[in-house]
């Protein structure tokens, strides 16, 4: 958490939600002779709690550095491993994780993360000496390519180790191995997923494998099948394809399956499956939820959180009793109210793009706006991978509307707001699409008199740099109409 003015967040513990907060490291301390910024990266506590993997990284750098705390006196182990993508995965016997190693700290280096290994370490040992439990070149025959980054761990709820091919397709491909042995000088390693299985996420418990798939369903269903026999074109649909709405997140607990469904790509709402083939219960929110993520303990456990925020309301996390179907307040930081915002309305439309597509977008702004023209915009987009900009409180934006702007979220083609359709709409041969609903977005913002053109600002990041680049290009160099470039 940040506390001040830490420029950076420090790393505490607390002992349930009702336990004292114990301070445990502060990376503006850690190497500071170095004259780098180092912030906490992933954060990873083995089963009992006993030991704690956190990375560390320098000055916005993807090469992390892996760290080890003794928390029983909490303090730092020997270990520093690097460079490293920073995410430590604990293995069953409790002391001991597998990590992914860069080939090269250097950042010009071509060939740093291609074809990277797996390590498994113990603590306590000299990681110099760790031995590689995965390396494709050994593997010919799993036919993982160089660009596809492996990530070898212990999954505690199927009792087997899994390998994830990761790339940015967002269609996985996963292994699967029932000896939990690492040390062994050959895996026996099954392919449970394949990219063309169009499955995206994949969940488990002591009996069954689930999978979130987008075959035959753009907006996404849940499959199952045995942890036995994942032939999944013989997996029962568990949470069926729903037309109007996108499956966007699933959990599972002792109680039974919770899920989250989006409705035209603004608005999360939460329901509760207690077994297979039973009718799904919407579960009464606290208030309506822009986003919701979903947060557990395990399958063996009944804890459910629930962490909702929206463009003008706050984040805040609740637990959720299904006994008597309450929701209880239990926001990890401090609860803080915004008074100064509470003129500041939050209102979605449907923007018409170039073909006729309606496009939503996202429209932050104070309630008393005149529409002269005379409003300075802020508009906002991101548009590839299938990733949806979904409602989130941000002071920032919110600022700037107090101060007499306007924010413009537009969820062009690319993104994954309306499901997997609307990704493929915005993508490779359609990624004009993405652009022009971008500039639609703009134009629609001037016919309204919301905004003008000298009035207008557009940003975007990483990927977005492709969304706002194209859309300057298209508005610089063609005439009459950029919609149609």
């Amino acid at each position: 958490c940040i506390r001040d003015r830490d420029e950076v967040g420090k790393l505490f513990m607390r002992k349930g939600y009702e336990g004292e907060e114990v301070f445990l490291f502060d990376p503006s301390e850690y190497n500071k002779d170095e004259g780098k910024q180092y912030t906490v990266g992933s954060i990873s506590p083995n089963k009992d709690g006993s030991l704690l993997a956190f990375g560390v990284a320098a000055n916005g750098s993807e090469s992390s550095t892996i760290l080890v705390m003794d928390m029983t006196t909490q303090k730092l182990l020997s270990e520093a491993i690097s460079p490293c993508w920073g995410f430590a995965f604990w293995q069953k016997d409790n002391k001991s994780f597998t990590y992914g190693k860069l080939n090269s700290d250097d950042v010009t280096d071509q060939n740093r993360q291609m074809n990277t290994k797996n390590y498994l370490h113990v603590v306590g040992t000299d990681s110099s000496k760790d031995p590689v439990v995965f390396w494709a070149t050994d593997y010919p025959e799993l036919k993982i390519s160089p660009e596809e980054i492996p990530y070898v761990f212990y999954d505690k709820d199927s009792d087997k180790t899994l390998l994830y091919a990761q790339t940015v397709e967002r269609n996985a491909k996963i292994f699967m191995a029932d000896d939990n042995d690492l040390t062994k000088e050959k895996i026996d390693w099954t392919q449970i997923v394949k990219r063309e299985d169009k499955i995206e996420s994949l969940y488990t418990d002591g009996t069954h494998v689930y999978m979130r798939s987008k075959k035959d369903a753009p907006n996404y269903k849940v499959l199952m099948t045995t942890l036995d026999d994942t032939d999944f074109s013989e997996a029962t649909v568990l949470i069926p394809h729903d037309e109007k709405a996108v499956l966007t997140g699933f959990a599972i607990t002792s109680e039974g399956y919770y899920f989250t469904k989006r409705f035209n790509g603004i608005e999360t709402k939460v329901y509760h499956l207690k077994e297979p083939g039973a009718k799904a219960e919407e579960l009464k929110l606290p208030f309506t939820a822009g986003s919701a993520d979903l947060g557990t303990k395990g399958v063996n456990h009944k804890e459910l959180w629930v962490t909702m925020s929206g463009w003008t309301r706050n984040t805040a996390r609740y637990r959720y009793d299904p006994a008597d179907k309450s929701f209880t307040y239990e926001m990890l930081s401090s609860k803080v109210d915004y008074p100064e915002f509470e003129n500041i309305v939050a209102k979605e439309v449907l923007v018409e793009s170039h073909d006729g597509v309606m496009v939503p977008v996202s429209l932050i702004y104070d309630k008393n706006m005149k529409k002269d023209g005379s409003n300075p915009v802020m508009m906002y987009g991101y548009g590839s991978y299938g990733i949806s900009i979904s409602p989130f409180f941000s002071t920032i934006f919110l600022t700037w509307v107090s101060e007499g702007g306007v924010i413009a979220i537009s969820h062009v083609r690319g993104g994954g707001e309306l499901g997997d359709a609307w990704h493929k709409a915005g993508y490779k041969q359609t990624k004009p699409n993405t652009w022009k609903d971008f500039i639609a977005t703009a134009e629609y913002l001037h016919k309204e008199g919301i905004s003008s053109p000298d009035k207008t600002m557009i940003f975007g990041g990483s990927a977005g740099g492709i969304l706002v680049g194209r859309s300057m290009t298209c508005l610089l160099y063609t005439s009459p109409s950029p919609r149609d470039s």
